[in-house]
């Protein structure tokens, strides 16, 4: 939080002053004490310079904590269920933040039927904001995600299998391409297992017939005179 910290004050001597207001999160979006890691980085105290700032920017409204959940098997996973978990980032909002907006930004579930639930999980446990991981118009790059291959390299097969391993004769077509410029992205960082419903994703579609628009795009004006709005949409 110490970098958070000098980012905030950075961000002060701007001019003209910023005036959006800013997303933080955690390592990786985890929630301190959601998981045995986070549990044990915990033993290193916030310093009270940085709580000071992130209180005070939260009581201007300027704050919003961002926070991941990936359940198990990852650098941010928590050990965590999904409600606890969300109890655990209001919680420290309200204690750390002066109780701004929480935004579930990213995570991952098999279908889009699955994340439709959780989308509606998420708001109605108090997130004001949702975003999943992620969309791509896996009609038109061919692939399972957001990057796309050229008739040369498939011919070989993809680069690279989603369990790590190289195509070499896929590789070495793919790197020409990379090398001339005309390439369009590679299976890295998680960009496979995007999901399409036609050209632009509607995460609405599959949410549960019995939840309506109004609980879903709810206004949350529980303690600031400013709407928060519960919004729900996917990553790119």
């Amino acid at each position: 939080w110490d970098f958070h910290l000098a980012t905030l004050e950075a961000l002060e001597r701007c001019e003209p002053p910023i005036q959006a207001p800013i997303a933080l999160e955690d390592g990786f979006g985890s929630i301190g004490g959601s998981s045995s890691l986070t549990s044990l980085l915990m033993a290193i105290p916030i310093s009270s310079a940085a709580k000071k700032k992130m209180q005070e920017w939260g009581s201007q409204n300027r704050l919003i904590l961002s926070f991941h959940y990936y359940p198990g098997g990852s650098t941010s996973a928590t050990d965590m269920e999904f409600q606890p978990f969300l109890a655990k980032a209001r919680k420290l909002s309200q204690d750390l933040l002066s109780n701004s907006p929480i935004w579930l930004s990213e995570f991952w579930r098999g279908t889009a039927e699955e994340d439709g639930q959780k989308i509606v999980e998420a708001l109605e446990l108090g997130s004001n904001a949702v975003t999943f991981w992620h969309f791509a118009n896996t009609e038109w790059t061919g692939t399972r995600g957001w990057y796309k291959y050229p008739a040369n390299v498939l011919e070989y097969g993809e680069p690279i299998a989603p369990n790590g391993e190289v195509n070499e004769e896929a590789w070495k077509a793919y790197v020409a391409t990379v090398e001339d410029g005309t390439f369009f992205g590679a299976l890295i960082n998680g960009a496979a297992g995007a999901k399409q419903a036609g050209f632009v994703y509607d995460p609405l579609a599959h949410m549960p017939e019995q939840v309506s628009m109004g609980t879903t795009l709810a206004m949350n004006t529980s303690r600031r005179s400013t709407p928060r709005a519960r919004l729900a949409c996917c990553c790119f």
